[in-house]
């Protein structure tokens, strides 16, 4: 994995544009659910602010995956971050002169998501840009090792930040995001196969109709988008339950949730580690990791202290990485060229919708309890890993062929 970051320049930049960029979303994904809840005291709009961010991911995912295959990959990612620079400085002032209110979070949540949902299928195309398919999988080890160790380092420093001035926490994403923007201005890219822009019919039936085409063709593509689709919305809208689950139930401040992820985020890197050392490539994997993912959910709902909650929720996100990488490298892998973005928009549309979940997550913890709405997402998860062991059993030879 380190070879391919020495040898690739190219790489190099687009994993540092990583960084930046998802440092400020993991710091952002933290404190709007805090924040929302120290405004509201509500279960159900601490759910429902992810969920606004879901919605605008949803709407423009498809937008993106066109754009990311018929423009300029990069030139996208230079038009949508001053956006989200914007967006984050305007919420971080109105903090900052106690001029905030639930509504400009839901608003503001909207538009980012909007944003993330026409930037991620750009990002994650330029991944294969870069690096090729015969590195495809290390690539995504790569970042998913970066993620997470910034996973774990940013959560417990973000948790003391909310607790002193929740406003230093969204300035602060304001200048990672700025410094995402003048990072991807010094990628160069070759292996982009872009059309005329000037000739470009974006959101065209035709675009559309051809995805459909596409899927009607591929049916291992369509069950792998089906899991993934209900793996995310079943399995990381947990997300959207934390904060509650440490001020609510627990009792704790901030800086226990920080401590919360910071662990979680060792599990996933460990996961990580795991999943990219395996030499035999095995869509078995696929099915323990998402397994694994329910079980330990599940437990982390259900566990009395807080310490033990961190520990199943650290197996838990290990597990759900292990599958993470497994299914997403099989995506990349089988999808062609030419319909790659927009493929990757619809893994987008599925990001998207386990935050919307957080509408359904709320309203289920504000009636039964946030311990039963994240135990039934568990039970979701070991059902969908069954289907996947019946419906992908085929798939390695699948890849082998292509």
């Amino acid at each position: 994995m380190l070879d391919l970051l020495i040898r690739n320049k190219s790489f190099r930049t687009l994993i540092l544009f990583y960084i930046f960029n998802d440092s400020s979303v993991i710091l952002l994904q933290m404190a709007n659910g805090w924040l929302t809840l120290a405004i509201t005291n509500s279960v159900f709009w601490t759910g429902a602010v992810y969920g606004f961010g879901g919605i605008g991911v949803v709407s423009f995912s498809l937008f993106g995956g066109i754009l990311a295959d018929k423009m300029n990959r990069k030139r996208i990612l230079q038009i949508t971050q001053p956006i989200d620079f914007i967006c984050t400085l305007i919420l971080g002032c109105s903090i900052y002169f106690h001029l905030i209110s639930l509504w400009q979070i839901l608003l503001i949540v909207l538009i980012t998501g909007a944003i993330a949902g026409v930037r991620l299928p750009t990002r994650e195309a330029l991944l294969l840009d870069v690096v090729g398919k015969k590195k495809l999988v290390h690539a995504i080890s790569v970042s998913f090792v970066l993620f997470t160790i910034l996973g774990f380092l940013i959560p417990i420093t973000n948790g003391i930040l909310i607790d002193l001035d929740m406003s230093i926490v969204y300035f602060i994403c304001s200048i990672l995001i700025l410094f995402s923007l003048l990072t991807i201005t010094r990628l160069n890219i070759y292996s982009n196969h872009l059309v005329n822009e000037s000739r470009v019919s974006f959101l065209s039936w035709s675009s559309i109709n051809e995805i459909i085409k596409y899927l009607q063709n591929e049916n291992i593509i369509k069950q792998i988008l089906i899991i993934m689709l209900v793996s995310e919305i079943f399995g990381w809208s947990h997300n959207s339950m934390l904060p509650v689950m440490i001020r609510e139930v627990f009792k704790l401040p901030a800086t226990s949730l920080g401590l919360a992820l910071s662990f979680a985020s060792i599990g996933a890197l460990i996961g990580t580690i795991i999943i990219s050392q395996l030499s035999k490539s095995s869509y078995i994997y696929l099915v323990i990791g998402l397994m694994g993912f329910g079980v330990f959910l599940i437990g982390f709902s259900m566990a009395n202290y807080f310490y033990l909650a961190v520990f199943c929720l650290t197996l838990a996100w290990g597990f759900a990485f292990i599958f993470e990488i497994k299914i997403y490298s099989y995506l990349q892998l089988i999808t062609s060229n030419r319909m790659r973005g927009r493929i990757l928009s619809l893994l987008a549309i599925s990001y998207g919708l386990s935050s919307v979940s957080g509408f359904v997550n709320g309203t289920v913890g504000k009636f039964l309890g946030v311990e039963y709405a994240i135990s039934l997402l568990g039970v979701f998860l070991m059902i969908m890993a069954i289907y996947a062991m019946f419906k992908l059993k085929n798939i390695d030879q699948k890849i082998e062929n292509v």
